[in-house]
């Protein structure tokens, strides 16, 4: 074990023991992703290929093909003299911002400010290199108060710490870990969720998910917040583009989903055990579409459009996009071209499990939505949710 990953695991301990020997699982996943200077996103470089020893990829590290049809998606949030300012939370390496950018200038739209909020620092060093040649580019260390512009976030909300419920027979537990001696591993526990959760989980639930004998889940109560606190910054002439992994709430807690989605990357392999390799791996969990475009409605947005991320690709123009990159280039390149268009598509891969949803506040709607529209199954599975918006009242 490293140095780092011992004083993680000090640090892991030591909260266990504060909180009563019982370590909830959203303050686990919070300790190990981001603790500075020890977690995982803080200390390591996450995001790339497998030959450069990363853990995982994302769309824009896949294709240049992402980044530009995004910023075909955007043009009409920039019409009628609405400011041309981007913020990206999450920006990976960089390569994101940097193919919106180009992608924009092609299409003769210079932005003013492209603003990144990043926590990793690790992270931050990789974007300030790629984009030193972007004078627009600048980097913030909080929310702002009040933003006008688009925000952008790629795979940002499915790392957002969890808290884990357990219903057995309708009866609510909530999860968390515990360090185990004799194993010397960190081992899954349970206790009796409160009143407030347990009332939350089974407002969330079906009858049939109620009847099971075992069922697990997960509530992304922070990623709730955060979109509720960037609806509530946004204001009149502004937009928001969301693209992640999940579903709408009737698909998320589907009956027959019983083992939850909680997931950990390494070396670009996936695994349900997200409690090996604390600190030195990837954990995700699949967002609540539902959950996300109630808090943004309720902060004031619109949601003009929830899509799977082909049919958002398809509709904000990547062929254009290709075309244009695949003109006078080589065999090769647009070889590679095809590889990656097929990755960001294929049904099997990202093209139905990666979603698009945009919501705008008295902000013309980005391009990507105008077909396959989903946005009703969020509407027709909001009932509830008023439990969750209570929690972060």
């Amino acid at each position: 074990m490293s140095e780092r990953l011992a004083r993680l695991h000090t640090l892991l301990c030591e909260q266990q023991a504060a909180a009563g020997g019982f370590l909830p699982f959203d303050a686990f996943m919070q300790a190990v992703l981001y603790t500075p200077q020890l977690g995982y996103y803080t200390a390591t470089r996450p995001v790339g290929s497998a030959a450069s020893g990363a853990d995982f990829t994302t769309a824009s590290e896949i294709s240049t093909l992402f980044g530009h049809t995004v910023a075909q998606a955007i043009v009409p949030c920039f019409e009628n003299d609405l400011p041309k300012a981007i913020l990206e939370c999450g920006a990976g390496t960089g390569r994101l911002a940097k193919d919106v950018l180009d992608g924009l200038a092609a299409l003769g739209i210079m932005v003013r400010h492209y603003y990144i909020i990043e926590l990793s620092a690790t992270l931050r060093a990789q974007q300030q290199i790629l984009l030193a040649a972007y004078p627009c580019v600048q980097w913030l260390d909080a929310l702002p108060t009040e933003f006008t512009g688009v925000v952008i976030t790629n795979e940002l909300l499915d790392a957002m710490p969890v808290r884990s419920f357990a219903l057995e027979f309708g009866r609510v537990f909530e999860r968390g870990v515990v360090w185990s001696e004799s194993a010397q591993s960190w081992q899954w526990s349970q206790r009796s969720a409160t009143v407030a959760d347990a009332a939350a989980v089974l407002s969330s639930v079906s009858d049939g998910v109620k009847a099971l004998p075992r069922y697990e889940l997960e509530r992304c109560e922070q990623a709730y917040a955060w979109v509720t606190s960037m609806a509530t910054v946004i204001k009149r002439g502004g937009a928001m583009l969301l693209i992640d992994y999940g579903f709408a709430r009737n698909e998320l807690y589907h009956p027959h989903r019983t083992g939850g989605t909680l997931m950990a990357h390494r070396l670009h392999q996936a695994t349900s055990d997200v409690l090996a390799h604390a600190g030195d791996a990837d954990i995700t969990a699949h967002i609540d579409f539902t959950a996300m475009a109630h808090a943004a409605t309720q902060a004031g947005m619109d949601c003009v459009g929830y899509v799977n991320q082909a049919r958002f690709l398809i509709n904000a123009g990547v062929a254009s996009a290709y075309a244009t990159a695949a003109q006078g280039a080589d065999v090769v390149a647009q070889a590679q071209l095809s590889r990656g268009l097929q990755l960001l598509m294929n049904e099997s891969e990202m093209g139905e499990l990666f979603k698009a949803i945009a919501f705008t506040k008295n902000c013309p709607a980005p391009l990507g939505f105008e077909h396959g529209d989903r946005s009703h199954r969020l509407l027709e599975t909001i009932e509830g949710l008023e439990n969750m918006e209570k929690t972060h009242a």
